[in-house]
């Protein structure tokens, strides 16, 4: 029991200067809102893609809650990046 533990405490001391760095944080968070980034982009660029698919899920009126779900997307991505209000985005 004891030289498991010891095991995990080592391994633990060994991961920590890897996974705990600043940029290998960044790029986690990055992995976590990419959907959300790319979605937003893509509504941005298409934005009568965008009208059908609030139209597909019944959401009216379309162009109100197309440029609310942008800008959600968006912004609550840029707020996890960045570290600012992250708990809300």
């Amino acid at each position: 029991m004891n030289a498991t533990f010891q095991w995990e405490r080592r391994l633990a001391s060994l991961a920590r200067p890897l996974f705990g760095s600043s940029a290998v944080r960044f790029l986690a968070y990055l992995g976590l809102c990419a959907a959300y980034l790319q979605g937003g982009l893509v509504k941005l660029t298409d934005f009568p893609g965008a009208l059908a698919e609030m139209a597909h899920f019944g959401l009216a009126p379309g162009p109100l809650f197309a440029v609310l779900v942008i800008a959600l997307e968006l912004a609550a991505s840029a707020m996890i990046l960045s570290g600012r209000l992250r708990w809300l985005g």
